[in-house]
């Protein structure tokens, strides 16, 4: 698969709904997402980071993880003025306007994760993080992230798999696109919130492995379903609570 930091891929989002509501209303019967205009425009891929975090870290070149990641779109969060730092157990997540420190428990309970056998489990709905049909994180996404850099720095050991997967609404190649490069701007914005970019992995899964069925048992659109679908899941691979 392809790499993800160096995606060219712009999306822009043409009379598609808010990013803090559901996507009912673009509905199935439109397969081919006829509110999503997709193009492509020539961008510098971001310099690749270190492959060891005993290394010292390469920062990105932009603190707007969608530049970071070599993509240019409209209203992505810049993520210059939050920053996340540990304190003994506690993980301290602190912008202009006020600081905030978490346990690790409440961390988790705060992202809807769990604790698993593999190490901490996030699934994040993609309209927590990302407008409808587009890569630009939204400003909510911010403490949400902060708070995976947080475990993540509370676990320096831990890998960092990143997965961005779709519903089935849309043409294959466009789904397949879109997951890789919302994997590829997450893991950017772990990067400028301090997470070793080494540590990190992102890979884009498209329609390929729902949670849920994409339409229900008589052929209808299944709207409950492909919200589940649409999601970026980050394992925090040996880490624990």
């Amino acid at each position: 698969m392809r790499g993800v930091a160096g995606v060219a891929l712009a999306v822009v989002v043409l009379g598609a709904c808010s990013g803090g509501g559901d996507d009912d209303s673009a509905s199935a019967a439109s397969k081919d997402r006829p509110a999503v205009q997709q193009s492509t425009t020539t961008t510098t891929a971001a310099k690749a980071g270190p492959t060891s975090t005993t290394e010292p870290q390469a920062l990105p070149e932009s603190t707007n993880p969608c530049v970071a990641a070599g993509i240019e779109v409209d209203g992505c969060a810049d993520f210059g003025d939050i920053t996340v730092r540990t304190e003994g157990d506690n993980i301290v997540v602190a912008t202009p306007d006020a600081e905030r420190s978490y346990s690790a428990d409440e961390a988790v309970g705060a992202l809807g994760g769990q604790a698993t056998d593999k190490g901490i489990s996030v699934q994040l709905p993609d309209n927590v993080l990302f407008d409808f049909g587009s890569v630009a994180l939204r400003g909510p996404a911010r403490e949400k992230l902060a708070l995976v850099a947080g475990l993540a720095k509370q676990s320096p050991e831990a890998k960092i798999d990143i997965s961005g997967h779709s519903d089935s609404v849309g043409t294959t190649e466009f789904n397949q696109r879109l997951s890789e490069a919302r994997a590829g701007v997450v893991r950017e914005a772990l990067a400028i919130l301090g997470v070793e970019r080494g540590r990190m992995t992102a890979r884009g899964y498209g329609e390929t492995r729902p949670v849920a069925p994409n339409n229900k048992p008589d052929g209808s659109d299944n709207p409950a379903g492909r919200q589940q679908n649409r999601r970026v899941e980050i394992l925090l691979a040996g880490a624990k609570v």
